[in-house]
């Protein structure tokens, strides 16, 4: 088994892909080929290549000329972003997040008493759940009436990052050479807006969750960055990107 499953699963993909001829690429890659580029001459070669720089897409794909900008999950990622806490915050809150439920999500994340992890004691989850119950509900019910910024937080997990000017994705695949589902970012818009989260009770920004990557004091020095970075998830994600491709068009 690879280190890394899914940097191994991206280099399966591009070399299942690149330099062939659209004829010789297996079935399953030629419908997500088909699904972006429309109808395929069977004799024109394909390019891919893995891409770099921690951005969102991890690969591209070109057909003719035009290339796709793909992000790849497999197994059972659902994690779909991760930056520092203060930063995600702040785009929240520029996105008309309220002050009371930007501390929140703070001191959530935190769960040591502090809104900058200062604490000397993190809460396990069950007393961490019990604490911030009420705010918690409180919080879930400002962002649910709030698509705006359910939306631009996908956009920045999912499709453009946090680093203006940096190549954004357009796709989601979620499958290996043999098998998988694509969906585009039009795709995964439409749904948010067909569908409510409000039977989750843990905090959530439409179908993503949130925990810090490390709660409590880190161990080790070189630990300390990942203290303050909060993780963001979408819990059964390969099951809804399943569903989203079979259910919208993907133009």
């Amino acid at each position: 088994m690879p280190a890394n499953q899914g940097l191994f699963n991206e280099s399966q993909i591009v070399m299942t892909i690149s330099n062939k001829k659209v004829r010789d690429i297996p079935q399953n890659l030629k419908f997500m080929l088909f699904k972006m580029f429309g109808p395929l001459d069977e004799e024109e070669i394909v390019h891919s290549e893995q891409l770099k720089d921690w951005i969102k897409p991890d690969i591209f794909i070109e057909y003719k000329g035009i290339k796709k900008y793909v992000s790849i999950k497999c197994g059972r990622a659902t994690e779909v972003h991760a930056e520092y806490i203060d930063t995600f915050v702040d785009f929240l809150k520029d996105h008309g997040l309220s002050e009371e439920s930007c501390k929140f999500i703070k001191e959530y994340c935190y769960g040591d008493g502090t809104d900058d992890g200062s604490g000397t004691e993190a809460m396990d989850f069950l007393t961490l759940k019990m604490h911030f119950q009420d705010r918690a509900k409180k919080f879930n019910e400002e962002v649910m009436h709030n698509p705006y910024i359910i939306e631009k937080a996908i956009l920045r997990c999912l499709f453009e990052g946090n680093r203006p000017g940096m190549q954004e994705a357009e796709y989601i695949y979620f499958g290996t050479p043999q098998y998988g589902a694509l969906c585009s970012k039009k795709q995964i818009l439409k749904h948010l807006t067909r569908r409510t989260w409000g039977f989750m009770g843990n905090p959530h920004i439409g179908p993503l969750q949130f925990r810090m990557h490390i709660r409590g004091q880190a161990r080790y020095e070189e630990n300390e960055y990942k203290r303050h970075t909060i993780d963001l998830w979408w819990a059964n994600l390969q099951q809804d990107i399943e569903f989203i491709s079979d259910r919208y068009n993907i133009d």
